[in-house]
């Protein structure tokens, strides 16, 4: 290695449907992430990011390596981009220093601030621009919960879940969404918590209503919104969740209430209640 520079690349048009892709490439792509990226070229109407390709006297002009940015350019040719802007390195590299090259481009992409992240989504009050970002939905359920105190690093672990909507449906859809939207920040909890939980939430920006019985109605009467909280609390204690819990994994727990919640599922669909476990002591008895 040395000081002098390997390379100066210099910014030329090229054919997307011309140019060289690599065989083995390092880096991959989710067909959903793929999706969106096509998108987003097909919106913008040009690579914003521009990728870096290769002659060094193997290739031919136009015909030139892809070192980096092969996604890119293959969605700009499903995108139906005639030409696309390109970095292109004339300098004869060797094998390993185009190897050396590829990795580099894959390896260092340095890493997010959830927070940040977090107070620039916040900005973009449009849907389709939101959309448009990237961010799915579960990395923003773990951006809501992140502080705002700037954090060094994150866990993305996360699936992709694709909606399709016809023509008649999207703006609809849409509207939805937007009332999703506005309305994620809110939460409700028991009377007993009074005014410190208020008082919590709001310094964490989130809008807490304490659901309150109505002192003039006597008897059990359901409260608003809270009264399906119990009841799912009710179904997994049946089921001898939440009050015997010897799991070491939060998965095993997890796969215990999936287990209860198919059994509910199950008695809905078929009209048989199958006994619990409280019902056998009985009989038992």
């Amino acid at each position: 290695m040395t000081d002098t520079p390997l390379f100066r690349p210099r910014l030329v048009r090229r054919d997307p449907r011309q140019l060289t892709r690599l065989e083995v490439n390092a880096r991959f792509m989710r067909q959903e992430e793929y999706d969106r990226l096509v998108e987003n070229v097909r919106r913008d109407g040009c690579l914003t990011s521009t990728p870096l390709i290769y002659a060094g006297g193997e290739y031919d002009e136009g015909r030139e390596l892809v070192l980096s940015g092969n996604h890119r350019t293959m969605a700009s040719i499903d995108a139906g981009l005639g030409e696309i802007d390109c970095m292109l390195i004339e300098e004869a590299l060797t094998r390993q220093q185009l190897v050396a090259i590829q990795l580099l481009h894959n390896a260092i992409a340095g890493e997010d601030d959830p927070a940040t992240i977090k107070q620039l989504y916040e900005e973009l009050d449009d849907v389709d621009w939101r959309a448009y970002s990237g961010l799915d939905d579960d990395q923003l359920k773990l951006l809501a919960e992140v502080s705002p105190e700037g954090l060094s690093e994150a866990n993305l672990d996360f699936a992709t879940v694709s909606l399709i909507f016809l023509p008649a449906e999207l703006e609809a859809a849409r509207t939805a969404f937007e009332e999703a939207r506005l309305g994620q920040n809110e939460s409700w909890a028991d009377q007993g918590f009074k005014n410190q939980v208020v008082l919590h939430g709001a310094g964490l920006g989130i809008n807490v209503e304490i659901v309150e019985r109505d002192p003039q109605v006597k008897g059990f009467v359901p409260q608003p919104k809270r009264w399906r909280v119990e009841q799912t609390y009710g179904i997994l204690i049946l089921h001898r969740r939440l009050v015997r819990d010897y799991e070491h994994r939060s998965s095993s727990s997890a796969s215990r209430v999936y287990w209860v919640m198919t059994h509910v599922m199950t008695r809905r669909l078929t009209g048989v209640n199958a006994p619990t476990r409280r019902a056998m002591q009985t009989v038992a008895a």
